[in-house]
């Protein structure tokens, strides 16, 4: 099965939580493999895959979701009566801030590592609040935002959310 495009961008949102989830297992299997094996060639690939995923990766789709989808559904669910849609959708922008936070302080860790130094990621702690937020909060947008994306969004809309996304990224998106 081929990989959601920007034609299906509601598709594409959910393949980029498959890859956070891939790069939330690798943190958490990272200290147990440095114990083990120290700061070896596939431990720094593996941080260093990490860094660039939630360096480009991830703020776009936090931006996706923060300046195209939510206020697009924000609307939605206030003109259908649907405050619960609203809330939801408002603490999961808050969370945004809480990920980013995380992510600034697991960051050196993962950079000392790419760079050889094992010394601070070797206790799985340091990873556990990023991959933990990540976990509920993506369950959260699945289950509640996206479902309701998928209820509540016509054609043209998700047409346009495609082509916000493809902009964000730098890639041309025909009309």
């Amino acid at each position: 099965m081929p990989a959601p495009d920007f034609d299906d961008p509601l598709g594409l949102l959910a393949a980029c939580h498959g890859r956070i989830r891939e790069r939330c297992a690798t943190l958490v299997r990272l200290p147990a493999h440095l114990t083990a094996h120290g700061a070896d060639a596939a431990a720094r690939t593996a941080a260093g895959r990490i860094l660039t995923y939630f360096e480009t990766a991830a703020p776009h789709h936090h931006a996706d979701e923060e300046q195209d989808l939510f206020p697009l559904l924000r609307g939605r669910a206030r003109d259908g009566g649907r405050d619960e849609i609203v809330r939801l959708i408002d603490g999961l922008a808050a969370e945004h801030a809480e990920l980013d936070r995380a992510w600034c302080a697991l960051r050196p860790r993962l950079e000392a590592l790419r760079d050889g130094d094992p010394a601070l990621l070797s206790d799985a702690s340091a990873v556990d609040p990023l991959v933990r937020l990540y976990e509920g909060h993506m369950v959260r947008e699945e289950e509640g935002v996206f479902a309701y994306a998928r209820a509540v969004l016509g054609d043209s809309e998700r047409r346009v959310l495609g082509q916000a996304m493809a902009r964000r990224r730098g890639c041309a998106q025909e009309s």
